[in-house]
């Protein structure tokens, strides 16, 4: 019983709280780049690249905990056999190596679905393509029904307190909805 409710917890947390992460750092990144906001209202077949650019950028989750199946060494580190390792996926969608210009939001850019945000192998996250959806049907309705937003003053950007995810507490927001004369 431990092991399924332990399952059913990370399936609800894994399903609702990394796509709410993921719509609110997309909006907060939106609101930051108007001339994307645009483009998306322009062209709204364009949701799917960003919510890429979004997931690389801004991981949900920033990373998981591992154990080592063997002695190893890693860039002159050796790792032993059942050390537990923390892989971070947040830094590895900013590597360098692999994006130019690393910490820009760019959803024009080549590889974007090459980030490590769902994980790789077999652990690869199970809700990858519904987050997806969910994030591309989210951005393709908020265009269709707002004109412009941006954010409200109020906004501390404070995160939540955890080692694991990476979300805004809150974001607040001015719409003017589509058709709006205001």
């Amino acid at each position: 019983m431990p092991e399924m409710l332990s399952m059913v917890q990370q399936l609800l947390v894994a399903g609702n709280e990394t796509t709410t992460k993921l719509l609110t750092e997309t909006m907060r990144m939106l609101a930051e780049h108007p001339d994307e906001w645009r483009k998306l209202k322009d062209d709204p077949a364009r949701a799917p690249a960003i919510i890429e650019e979004a997931l690389r950028l801004s991981t949900p989750t920033q990373g998981m905990f591992r154990v080592s199946t063997k002695d190893h060494e890693l860039e002159g580190v050796h790792i032993p056999k059942g050390a537990r390792l923390v892989i971070v996926f947040a830094s590895a969608n900013r590597d360098t190596t692999l994006y130019d210009d690393a910490d820009s939001f760019d959803p024009d850019r080549d590889n974007l679905r090459d980030h490590l945000a769902f994980g790789k192998g077999i652990h690869y996250c199970l809700g990858a393509a519904l987050s997806r959806l969910e994030g591309k049907v989210a951005l393709e309705e908020f265009a269709r029904r707002v004109d412009r937003f941006e954010l409200d003053d109020s906004n501390d950007f404070g995160y939540h307190p955890s080692f694991l995810l990476r979300g805004l507490k809150r974001l607040d927001i001015t719409v003017t909805p589509a058709g709006s004369d205001r």
